[in-house]
């Protein structure tokens, strides 16, 4: 997992910077652990529409969610997009805790280039929407001693 997300870091960073890195990728992550359920294409198809199709399925679940963001991607190249999704690609979306572990690797990753250390960039709020939509939480306690401010909880 690791790999694959300094590989899309790589492929996104020298047309973004690195808010705009952070911003792109975690939607597209997001994304891809969602496709294939609740009417979102598979990622297969998502990867043969390229950007369009990323784009179309990110505004269907904004449109059943409107808390998980409008924002539209970047203009990129077909083949950055492409090549950006096959990376996203290789992550399971099966894997218990691939959530959690990827967008605290992929936000570490991206503070550091930053010039950022823990605790110094925040969740944007698109995407807690986006995490808290996809955690079916019931009558639970969440305890989290490094949670900084506390706006993800």
């Amino acid at each position: 997992m690791n790999d694959a997300l300094l590989e899309v870091a790589e492929l996104l960073r020298d047309r973004l910077d690195s808010s705009g890195v952070r911003r792109v990728a975690t939607r597209l992550l997001g994304l891809r652990l969602v496709a294939g359920r609740d009417s979102v294409p598979d990622w297969d198809t998502i990867i043969d529409g390229g950007l369009p199709a990323a784009e179309r399925a990110l505004t269907d679940l904004a449109t059943r969610d409107p808390r998980l963001g409008t924002d539209p991607l970047p203009e990129l190249p077909a083949d950055r997009v492409r090549a950006v999704l096959r990376a996203l690609g290789r992550i399971d979306p099966a894997d218990d805790d691939v959530l959690g572990e990827a967008f605290t690797h992929l936000l570490g990753l991206l503070a550091r280039a930053e010039g950022r250390r823990g605790g110094q960039f925040y969740t944007p709020p698109c995407l807690r929407t986006l995490l808290a939509s996809l955690v079916p939480v019931q009558d639970a306690v969440v305890y989290d001693p490094c949670c900084g401010s506390g706006g993800l909880l």
